[in-house]
């Protein structure tokens, strides 16, 4: 997990605007606070047009709240809009009462206000993070909830992730602690998508805290997956070569991710998931997850098994 500094975050006003934006800022958390409301990032920007600049200003701004406040935006009652999608036996109970029951066929969308969340149910032995949203739906109609009935519940952030979807699966991990696997396209992005949601997001170090899952696994889809599979991929562009380099610098980028980082910049290719459909149309879901998932959850017998022992 990326770790904030121990000297924290310096808060730094460049002129009376940015000074007076944050006054106007905290002025409206408060009264959601007291009001019990909440609103979206955008809708500040909006509420706030006379001084915000851009809506990166005004995120920027916001993110300066947090870090004086010492708060993560959830409990200031701010949220990003939601994109996720989760579906499988799951049951979600929020603080008014209201009961979100994500094993609809398609899916249930996040929700925004994730704080509000007071309890999970699941019935599921994992939980299968993937990058984008037409793998997700691709792997709903192909009925991988059926292939693997009371076995996993499914979520997708639609490519980079939201801090709503990763906030959920942080509940869902340190609620229920059932194991959670990444599947995400062996290139550069696929990879940095996977280390945001396992050790933290560079631009929201102070928020990793509430919002990091390290237990999280990669179980897919590999570089080495390239040439053992016979995949055909697109050469990295130049930006994406220097990005692996950048990646393999970082503290928290070693052993497997380390090596399959380096191994692709040796082969020089990236590798969308869907292109294991050129294999067989069912390729994923009755053989590629099959045998990976089934071995996760042999694994995770195999240690509970342990532990009973050892009790």
């Amino acid at each position: 997990m990326i770790e904030p500094s121990q000297e924290g975050r310096t808060i730094r006003p460049w002129n009376t605007r940015r000074l007076q934006l944050m006054v106007q800022l905290l002025a409206t958390i408060y009264q959601l606070l007291t009001t019990g409301s909440s609103c979206t990032k955008r809708e500040l920007y909006y509420l706030h047009l006379e001084l915000a600049q851009t809506p990166a200003y005004t995120y920027a701004t916001l993110e300066d709240v947090y870090a004086l406040l010492d708060a993560d935006p959830w409990e200031l009652h701010v949220y990003n809009t939601s994109k996720g999608l989760i579906a499988g036996p799951i049951v979600l109970t929020l603080t008014d009462g209201q009961r979100i029951d994500c094993n609809g066929r398609w899916g249930t969308a996040v929700p925004l206000d994730v704080g509000s969340v007071t309890e999970i149910r699941l019935a599921a032995k994992l939980v299968l993070v993937v990058e984008k949203d037409t793998v997700f739906k691709r792997l709903l109609e192909d009925g991988i909830t059926s292939t693997f009935p009371d076995t996993l519940v499914l979520i997708t952030a639609k490519g980079y992730p939201d801090v709503s979807t990763r906030l959920l699966l942080k509940k869902i991990s340190d609620w229920t602690h059932v194991p959670i696997y990444g599947l995400m396209d062996a290139d550069p992005h696929g990879i940095e998508i996977f280390c945001v949601y396992k050790f933290g997001s560079l631009a929201m170090v102070h928020q990793q805290r509430s919002l990091a899952v390290p237990t999280m696994r990669w179980i897919g889809l590999f570089p080495s997956d390239i040439e053992l599979l016979g995949l055909l991929g697109v050469p990295l562009r130049e930006g994406e070569l220097k990005r692996i380099e950048q990646m393999t610098k970082r503290p928290y980028t070693e052993g497997h991710i380390q090596r399959e980082l380096l191994l692709l910049r040796q082969l020089a290719t990236k590798v969308e998931i869907e292109s294991l459909y050129n294999i067989a149309s069912d390729f994923i879901t009755t053989v590629y997850l099959k045998g990976k998932l089934k071995e996760c959850i042999n694994l995770r017998q195999h240690v509970e098994e342990e532990h009973s022992v050892l009790r």
